[in-house]
């Protein structure tokens, strides 16, 4: 059975798609495939994220691509210099993305008019050997950057770098996603979900539980996901909700529309 699910905040609705399986299964809906000889930059595709204007920007592992809906294009970066392979998004009030190849770290920010900029991170403060694979700006020239070759938490803020205590296992520990909204830092993490305020890490849910994915709806509650649940917090109150609905149904990742449809 094809089970389709659209969520608004305060209720859940089963649309009469639910009701007829098999008419949905005679359907064909609309999709474009975009490749290498349609201009995509390479076919191993990291992250994809949409920006305010309606643009999708496809982070691979040779470069950076836009689609305005109908073509993709392989955008130029600022001062490249050879194959660069950028790995993830992460939303400001514009954008940003964090470009990663062989032999430096290097931040990009994709403005309001879908421009894309260099951000300047102390290159000479970062380690080699630090793989920075998640990331987010909180504040000015302040970045929270998550370390997947040693499993470690940093805040970067001018020409220091500090390393975040998070009380867990680096070998057991992992981020999954770091995100900022009205200047409140989330992440998903292997340990559960934590906020990150005032230089230090607070767990706030499923201390013990994989955390896969967080997003906020257009009313600023935030959303995730662990292994078996789905949750929502309320913004007013601070607290979690378990949405019935989809208990046991392992869910991994999702996105919410400009519709608040997840």
């Amino acid at each position: 059975m094809l089970c389709c699910y659209y969520i608004r905040p305060g209720r859940v609705l089963l649309p009469v798609l639910l009701l007829l399986p098999l008419y949905l299964f005679s359907q064909s809906f609309p999709y474009k495939e975009f490749t290498v000889a349609d201009g995509l930059a390479h076919p191993i595709v990291f992250d994809i994220t949409q920006d305010k204007n309606g643009f999708i920007w496809i982070a691979t592992d040779n470069g950076l691509s836009r689609i305005n809906g109908k073509n993709v294009t392989t955008i130029p970066i600022p001062g490249q210099k050879g194959a660069m392979s950028f790995l993830y998004f992460s939303r400001t009030d514009s954008m940003s993305v964090l470009a990663s190849c062989s032999d430096n770290q290097t931040l990009f920010e994709i403005d309001k008019n879908s421009n894309i900029h260099a951000r300047s991170i102390p290159q000479d403060i970062l380690s080699p050997e630090i793989l920075i694979t998640r990331f987010s700006p909180v504040g000015d020239r302040r970045y929270l950057i998550w370390d997947n070759r040693y499993r470690s938490v940093y805040l970067v803020h001018n020409d220091e770098i500090t390393k975040i205590n998070t009380q867990q296992d680096p070998r057991h520990f992992i981020v999954y996603r770091i995100l900022e909204q009205n200047n409140k830092i989330y992440l998903a993490t292997s340990a559960g979900l934590f906020e990150y305020k005032d230089d230090n890490l607070k767990n706030i849910l499923l201390p013990d539980a994989d955390i896969f994915w967080i997003s906020f709806d257009n009313a600023g509650n935030l959303w995730a996901i662990s292994k078996d649940h789905l949750f929502v917090l309320n913004k007013k109150t601070g607290t979690f909700r378990s949405q019935e609905h989809y208990i046991n149904k392992k869910i991994t990742y999702f996105a919410i529309s400009s519709r608040n449809e997840i």
